[in-house]
């Protein structure tokens, strides 16, 4: 050989450095091992968000399969150490995955999502095409070392040949694949009815909006302003032995109709559900939260949803915000007729027994136990105190028409008696 030429042994290989073999090699270890690296880095940080859920400082993903996630890599990157490009192959599949479920609570995150979320999601989806194309490319870099411990050279083995540009569009492709496959998925499940408990809008998208026009009335000569309501029909029915003057029905509280205000004596599930309502409610007035409750009741296929969905719309109106005038035409929920017509305004184009059980919470949020229970009270008192009072009034009366019967009576005997005849 020439002066000059060296050869270095390794057992599996002669590199010759003039060639310039031994520099590809080295490019390919580099790209192996960032590519380990960077699957290291991104399981961690995947951890990291599930020890961030779980404390409740922001929501991304499942914290269980954050866990699964990030352990699962973190295996595959200390398989990859020893040069394998299948480790890496299945850690580029685990960082689409992760994007396919990211994106599929982006829905959901837009309409409930709080500042934090917002921007743990970004730096997630952002950094996922950096991840996956990183890790590809050290997919790649592993992929040529196995070609040079074959025995050929990497420019020989098609498997180590991808263009950086199509190496781009691969992963560019596929992080808006995944994007798509998440977001559609999560619409897949509500219109099948498997996601009833996370909804985004009330609107169908496959039914056609109708743009309804109305002109503006003439108010000029109108009787009121419109800040008092007035009754457009009042329609009295009266059973047999019975006047205007009958009593309206009461019964006791109902149980669906009582207010959430804690999650105190809730198992997991519906402390679950109960936190939801209240985070929603914290960010809507209470139309708000009732517009909710009827678009996920509309949605479900079960009692049980339903249910579900009473009890969102009961602990998101104690948190809230309130309306002026809001309760003004509310009545109490334990007066049944005025309750029942009040309910079927409301509900006129509704399936009415599934809208007045929304309703119910409606008027436990205007009229709450304790003051429905402090107004009965207070009813009941002032109807014993006029009660004695009408007694009382009874009473003296009873008493100045005896008296006054006693003395007509005196008075007649008296008259009818012969007067005593004068002493002689």
């Amino acid at each position: 050989m020439e002066e000059g030429q060296e050869q270095l042994e390794e057992n599996w290989q002669v590199h010759d450095l003039r060639s310039g073999v031994a520099k590809v090699y080295a490019e390919a270890k580099r790209r192996s091992t960032l590519g380990i690296r960077v699957a290291a880095v991104w399981a961690v940080m995947v951890l990291v968000y599930g020890c961030l859920d779980m404390a409740g400082v922001a929501t991304v993903a499942p914290p269980l399969w954050d866990f699964v996630a990030g352990t699962g890599v973190i295996l595959f990157a200390a398989l990859s150490i020893s040069r394998a490009p299948v480790p890496l192959l299945a850690t580029a599949a685990v960082v689409l995955v992760d994007l396919v479920i990211v994106a599929y609570r982006i829905p959901d995150l837009i309409e409930r999502g709080e500042d934090g979320d917002y921007l743990a999601t970004a730096i997630r989806v952002v950094l996922a095409p950096v991840a996956l194309s990183l890790v590809v490319n050290g997919y790649f870099g592993s992929l040529s070392i196995q070609a040079f411990k074959l025995g050929f050279s990497p420019g020989a083995d098609w498997r180590t040949r991808m263009n950086p540009l199509m190496l781009q569009l691969l992963v560019v492709g596929s992080c808006v694949g995944a994007l798509a496959l998440g977001v559609g998925t999560w619409f897949g499940a509500i219109r099948g009815g498997f996601a009833q408990t996370s909804v985004w809008t009330t609107r169908n998208s496959v039914v056609d909006t109708v743009e309804l026009q109305v002109a503006r009335p003439d108010v000029a000569e109108a009787e009121t302003d419109g800040e008092k309501t007035k009754p457009l029909l009042d329609i009295i029915m009266l059973r047999s032995g019975e006047d205007e003057s009958a009593k309206e029905t009461v019964i006791e509280y109902p149980e669906n109709a009582k207010p959430i205000t804690s999650v105190d004596g809730l198992d997991a599930f519906a402390k679950r559900a109960v936190e939801e309502a209240f985070k929603f409610g914290r960010k809507t007035d209470e139309a708000g939260c009732v517009l909710e409750g009827q678009g996920r009741q509309d949605r479900c296929r079960d009692d049980r949803c339903k249910y579900w969905s009473r009890v969102f719309v009961r602990a998101c109106l104690s948190k809230s915000r309130q309306t002026d005038h809001y309760c003004d035409a509310v009545p109490e929920p334990t007066k049944v007729e005025v309750g029942l017509l009040w309910a079927g305004r409301l509900c006129a184009g509704r399936i009415f027994e599934t809208c007045r059980e929304i309703l119910y919470a409606v008027q436990g949020h205007c009229h709450p136990p304790e003051k429905v229970a402090a107004s009965a009270a207070a009813t009941k008192a002032a109807a014993e105190a006029k009660a004695a009072a009408e007694a009382k009034a009874a009473a003296e009366a009873t008493a100045v028409a005896a008296k006054a019967a006693a003395d007509a009576t005196a008075g007649e005997k008296a008259a009818t008696e012969k007067p005593p005849s004068p002493p002689k």
